[in-house]
Parts: structure tokens; sequence; C-alpha cells
């Protein structure tokens, strides 16, 4: 480990993959008989993916202004990964790495994610394998599942990627960019539907500067002018799930359910008498 001294020497990705290389993915990624996780370090997101059912990869990228000049100061950091999991995972191909920077300007916000003009829980086109697995994301329940392979293939706008959807939902992350939304920078378009007593929604908040964003790049948002729409995120929410089964659920994804409780999306819920809103959208 780097003493505070030789801290001063180095720049901030060094000090990050000698932090990797001490304290080791594994560890860091609380792997479990499988390299696939998610970790952490410094401003600095690190996803791994064991390939099985999608690309087999390491995708790196950082909020942090210490990476705004390029997002190749992160591809250190990814290699350090990559080799680490080439030597540990015993795959028979490396993995690749992936890096990608968000913006930040001077008042800390964030602006966009650089090279990415996909929504972070959009699904692609090699996602679209399903099966029934346990979601860490719904407490360990059976839920419908599809590969990582963000950016792999065709984006497929209208249709949110099923994990990624409910890790959205459950730790409040920005479906735009995919980093976590703060209280006071936590924003929502208002879409959703009222469903007996409850107004429902499938949409995970995003940040004020992401949901600008959207606005200029998003067509639905445009024709829907949901500009107007955009607010705070109200408080005082439950989180539900929504459970699949049933012939369309068999045609949609390809998987037999028989009789098993299933999870497909997370749902945002307020009771009815907190949410007014003029406009309804099962968006």
């Amino acid at each position: 480990m780097f003493t505070a001294e030789e801290s001063w020497k180095m720049s901030e990705p060094e000090k990050i993959v000698a932090l990797v290389r001490e304290l080791e993915c594994w560890r860091l990624g609380n792997w479990d008989g499988c390299c696939c996780s998610n970790f952490s370090i410094r401003n600095v997101e690190v996803q791994i993916s064991c390939g099985k059912g999608g690309e087999q990869g390491v995708w790196v990228r950082s909020v942090s202004s210490d990476y705004a000049e390029s997002a190749e100061l992160l591809r250190p950091i990814a290699e350090e990964v990559a080799r680490q999991c080439n030597e540990q995972a015993a795959r028979s191909n490396p993995f690749v790495c992936y890096v990608a920077k968000t913006i930040v300007n001077s008042h800390g916000l964030r602006t966009k994610m650089m090279n990415i003009t996909v929504p972070w829980n959009a699904s692609w086109s090699s996602e679209g394998r399903y099966e029934i697995r346990p979601c860490r994301w719904c407490s360990g329940a059976l839920a419908i599942w599809s590969p990582h392979s963000p950016g792999v293939g065709r984006p497929i706008f209208a249709k949110p990627h099923m994990v990624r959807q409910r890790q959205s939902i459950a730790r409040m992350l920005c479906t735009v960019c995919g980093q976590p939304t703060p209280v006071n920078d936590r924003w929502w378009f208002a879409l959703g539907e009222y469903r007996e007593e409850w107004f429902m929604t499938t949409e995970a908040p995003v940040h004020k500067v992401c949901a600008d964003f959207a606005l200029q790049k998003c067509p639905h948002l445009q024709r829907n002018n949901c500009g107007g729409d955009l607010s705070r995120f109200p408080g005082g929410y439950s989180i539900l799930s929504a459970i699949v089964g049933g012939s369309l659920t068999e045609e949609d994804f390809g998987v037999k359910v028989n009789g098993r409780r299933v999870v497909g999306h997370l749902k945002i819920a307020w009771p009815k008498s907190m949410i007014r809103v003029v406009r309804r959208d099962a968006a």
C-alpha cells in the first residue's frame, strides 16, 4: 500500500490501480463462485461480466473530474481488473476492457456520459435471452434474468433491461447514467399510472442534469411534452414487485413459470392521495 507521501507523487488512476492490486477484485467484488460483480473505488465504478449469456468484459467509468480530459485515463484501471480476472476466472478468452466518463462541471454537477447516447437501463439486442434466477435486487426472489452486455448490438430504447431496471429501483440509480441519485438531486417526469389505491411507476429517478440531457435527446419525452412535468422526486413511496406469469410471459420471454412466484419489474408506488398528475403515461 502506498504511503501518504508517495500518494502526492501518484496520479489518481495510479492510486486506484495500486489499491485494486493490493485489495484484489475478488474481495472488492465479493466473488461467490463467479466473477460477475460491481464495485466502487474512489469515484470509479467497475462492472465485471463473466460472459455467460453475454459479452465477457470489464466496464469502468467515473463521474470524477479527474477523468474529464479523456476516458482513456481509466484504461489502466480496467486493464488491472482484466488482468486479475484473466488470472483468477480461468476463462478461455481474455476479458475485454471498456471505459467511459461523465463530464463534471465546475459546480460538481453531472452533465452527460461521454460516448454513451443510450440510457443506462435500456436493453440491447445482445441481451435478449431470458432465464429465471434469484435476483439480489428483490431480496433473492426468483425473477426474470437476462445477460449483461450493454453496448453490444443495437439498443432497444423502449425495453428496459430486466435486471438493470430492478437495480435502478432498489438503489435509486439514475436511469440515464446509472449512478446513485442523492436525495437532494432526485427528479422524475411523473411517468406512471393509477392502479386501485396507488400511483405506480417503473421509472427510477434521474439527476437534474441527466433529465435536462434526456429532454434534448429522447423523442418519447419530447413527443409527450414531458419537460413541464419534471419535478423533484416525492418521498413517502413503497417499492413493490410486479409478479409475472401465464402465456404472455412465456411468449414475451420464452420461459416457463410453472406456477412459481416470479418477479418481473420492480415498481415505485405512492398512495393515490399523495400524487396528482394530469397526464397519465404508462411508459
